[in-house]
């Protein structure tokens, strides 16, 4: 359900305020592709892209780091 709600509630609008089917179509490709990359165990050095995309080391981080919440318990949306 999680996929339904987050997808309906960023595409319906952008439907309705007139974005082009193919525009949101490659926002989903270029949105997924990025997903899987930063939730891939691999060591990647991005340099200063890394402020922009979120990368595996920063997807790490934010699941073990004390300062992004309870460690090794941020497994989940919300």
């Amino acid at each position: 359900m999680e996929v339904v709600i987050y997808d309906s509630l960023l595409y319906v609008p952008a439907a309705f305020f007139g974005f082009r089917p193919e525009a949101m179509f490659w926002f989903g490709v270029v949105n997924t592709l990025l997903g899987h990359f930063a939730h891939a165990n691999v060591n990647v050095w991005i340099g200063p892209l890394k402020y922009i995309i979120n990368s595996p080391e920063m997807h790490q981080w934010h699941h073990v780091h004390p300062d992004a919440g309870p460690v090794n318990r941020n497994f989940g949306v919300g």
